[in-house]
C-alpha cells in the first residue's frame, strides 16, 4: 500500500503499525543531497510527521563516505550534509543508518522488523 510519508511499515498479522514504526529510505546520495538543498522544506515536514512515530529510522542504501566521493557537482558541500544529518537526528530523534547497498538496505529493514514484532508485539526478550 502507499504510505502518506515513509516508504516502509509494517503490518503483522493483518493489524498495521503505521503510526508505531516506519522506515524513510535514501537510495542515493543524490537523494539525501537534493533532501539537503533543494527539496529541504518539503522534507523537514515530513521529518516533523515522523516525530510521533515511536520507532523511526532513515536508512540510506549508500556509505557514509560516498557522501564525500559521489558529492553531485554544483551541489552543497559534504560538509553541510553532514551537519544536516547531526542536527536532524537531534531536532527529529531519527537515527541514520548506511546500510552500503539496496540488499543490505533491505536486510536492515526485515531484520528491524523482526525485532520489533519479537520485542514489542510479542514480548520475547
Amino acid at each position: 500500500r502507499t504510505l502518506s510519508y515513509g516508504d516502509y511499515t509494517l503490518d503483522y498479522e493483518n493489524i498495521s503499525y503505521f503510526n508505531k514504526i516506519i522506515i524513510e529510505r535514501k537510495s542515493s546520495v543524490s537523494e539525501l543531497f537534493a533532501a539537503t538543498g533543494s527539496s529541504r522544506e518539503r522534507w523537514e515536514r515530513e521529518m516533523e510527521k515522523l516525530r510521533s512515530v515511536d520507532y523511526k529510522l532513515i536508512l540510506c542504501e549508500f556509505n557514509f563516505m560516498d557522501i564525500v566521493n559521489e558529492q553531485p557537482p554544483g551541489l552543497l558541500e559534504s560538509s553541510a550534509v553532514y551537519g544536516s544529518i547531526l542536527s536532524w537526528q537531534i531536532e527529529y530523534k531519527i537515527p541514520f543508518l548506511f546500510a552500503g547497498n539496496r540488499v543490505n538496505g533491505r536486510a536492515c529493514v526485515w531484520k528491524l522488523f523482526h525485532e520489533f514484532v519479537k520485542k514489542k508485539i510479542l514480548n520475547i526478550k
